[in-house]
């Protein structure tokens, strides 16, 4: 009797410990369908909603890029889609292409399209049915013919109902899988409690798991490696960013595709804008005197020849009594030449023609130089300009007093100017077999190609050793001024291949070197790189760029604003 009730206690215990393991379970069961049920809601909603989200296909040949974009529809819905159109290695948009799209599976599917900015094209079109299909883009634009297959594009809508019953049904297989096992575990522990005595403390663990509150459970396991709220940032920026087409073609986003290519030595020297020979002359008064009067303003392109102001001279009593005399002594010459004349007429029958001639001539400039004393005007100076050029800035008016050679204007020819450069030993040889010579402001806003070499100096500065040379070069439309900071390129005649880019494609970000290249149609890349030897257009590049790789070139400053806003 006592063994039959050992074996009823025994299996009792079993039972109680494999009851309480099924509750447990059951408690961790419900947590997890009540987060099965609060994020299934959230799959069903958003499955409710259903909202495709744009996708696109994109391909290249070695002509051009073809980037299709498009929202999926249902089968049989009108479907419209943008076709962007750019050359392969420049990115720069193809404007008036011909274009022909064809379903490789339904050749008889009509496409329409049209342009509507520049690279980008509007392609309306109706799918057969829910499918994968590839689409030939038949191209005639001005860089030639290509053909471009654009393969395993899923044009319509799936909608994902579906993934709702299957994450349920998962569930529910979890959880009986996980009862049994439980089941089992208990049974064994049951057995064991029963056999080692321990009957009472089991009894007391059992108790308190019971009085376990069920949400605790839920709740832990609910959120189990989850994250609600906002997302913490990361400090770290990924190397590749997105660029949408429009963007690019908006920003003229341009790239160059990297091969060695030939490297021409440079040296820069560093100079100054100068007065080329007879392009800047300084008119002065040659004796003290008054201004009568200005014929300039300041800034007023004059010719040579042209007049520029009336100097009265300042004369003292000899001087006042010399022209008294000198106008009595012309008006004299003229009664004389006058009466002459007169006889020379009355007798023009018997006179010989040449004596007529003769008195009529004597009398015609002795007119003139009593004319002259009469008004006065010989005692003015007229100022006249020596060159063509602009006049520059000067502070006097009428009435002013001006000393003997004053200078009064500044007239400056800058159609033609010089560089005044100082160059070192070491540099010496390259300027003088140098191919050709590039001058640029220091903030490199206009530039100068067709450069002459002028003169090699003949002696050295003393305080630096180095050599002036002087440059000069035509100055269209007057970009560059008297006086302005240049920098002077002098380029060797020898060349090599080197991996390079232009400067334009080269940054800096964080102190360090960087371009950006462009991987697929709207991916980019920030690559740090390492540079040696630069000259005004071109910077050898060591590490970084790879052959083949598509650098950009123009847009770059507007590619890191990107980048970092990312």
């Amino acid at each position: 009797m006592k063994s039959i009730l050992r074996s009823l206690k025994s299996i009792t215990l079993q039972l109680v410990i494999a009851i309480c393991c099924l509750f447990y379970t059951a408690n961790v069961g419900l947590a997890q369908h009540d987060h099965d049920h609060s994020h299934g809601s959230e799959v069903v909603a958003e499955a409710i909603e259903d909202t495709p989200l744009p996708t696109s296909a994109e391909g290249i040949s070695d002509k051009y890029e073809v980037l299709l974009k498009f929202t999926p529809v249902e089968p049989g819905e009108q479907l419209s889609m943008k076709l962007f159109l750019s050359d392969v290695n420049s990115n720069a948009p193809i404007n008036k292409a011909n274009l022909q799209l064809m379903n490789v599976e339904y050749p008889q599917q009509s496409f329409e399209l049209s342009m509507i900015e520049n690279g980008i094209y509007l392609v309306n079109t109706t799918m057969p049915e829910e499918k994968e299909f590839d689409i030939d883009v038949s191209i005639d634009a001005s860089i030639g013919a290509d053909l471009i297959r654009l393969q395993h594009i899923d044009f319509t809508h799936h909608h994902d109902h579906a993934i709702v019953d299957t994450h349920k049904h998962l569930s529910v297989i979890w959880f009986i899988l996980g009862a049994v096992l439980l089941l089992i575990i208990g049974i064994f522990i049951g057995k064991y409690i029963s056999k080692s005595g321990l009957r009472r403390q089991a009894m007391l663990l059992l108790l308190a798991l019971l009085m376990l509150p069920a949400t605790q459970l839920k709740i832990a396991n609910a959120h189990e490696g989850e994250e609600h709220g906002p997302k913490k940032k990361s400090n770290s920026l990924a190397s590749e960013f997105n660029v949408l087409k429009e963007s690019q073609f908006l920003m003229s986003v341009l790239t160059q595709k990297m091969d060695a290519n030939a490297f021409v030595e440079s040296r820069k020297l560093y100079g100054t804008i100068i007065p080329a020979v007879g392009g800047q002359s300084v008119v002065s008064s040659p004796q003290a005197g008054k201004v009568v009067s200005v014929g300039v303003v300041t800034g007023q392109h004059v010719n040579k020849g042209q007049q520029l102001a009336v100097i009265e001279r300042l004369a003292d009593a000899a001087s006042d009594v010399n022209y008294a005399a000198e106008k009595n002594r012309y008006e004299a010459e003229y009664i004389a030449a006058k009466k002459e004349y007169e006889r020379m007429k009355a007798l023009e029958d018997i006179a010989a023609k040449r004596q007529l001639e003769l008195a009529k001539a004597q009398l015609d400039i002795a007119e003139q130089n009593r004319a002259l004393y009469n008004s006065g005007s010989i005692k003015n100076i007229i100022l006249k300009s020596p060159i063509d050029g602009v006049v520059g800035t000067f502070t006097f008016s009428s009435g002013a007093s001006v000393n003997a050679e004053q200078p009064l204007f500044t007239i400056t020819d800058i159609s033609t100017v010089y560089v005044e450069t100082q160059a070192f030993e070491k540099d010496v040889e390259l300027i003088a077999n140098a191919s050709k010579f590039k001058v640029e402001c220091t903030e490199e806003n206009h530039s100068c190609d067709n450069v002459k070499l002028v003169s090699m100096g003949q002696e050295f500065n003393r305080s630096n050793q180095s050599q002036r040379v002087i440059f000069s070069f035509e100055n269209k439309n007057d970009e560059f001024k008297i006086g302005e900071f240049v920098n002077v390129w002098a380029f060797g005649s020898d060349s090599e291949n080197k991996m390079s880019l232009p400067n334009a494609a080269i940054s800096e970000m964080e102190g360090r070197t960087v371009a950006f290249v462009k991987s697929s149609a709207e991916i980019y890349e920030m690559r740090y790189i390492a540079v040696g030897e630069t000259n005004s257009e071109m910077t050898i590049v060591t590490k970084g760029i790879q052959p083949g790789d598509r650098v950009v070139t123009s847009g770059t400053y507007q590619m890191k604003l990107i980048y970092l806003n990312q």
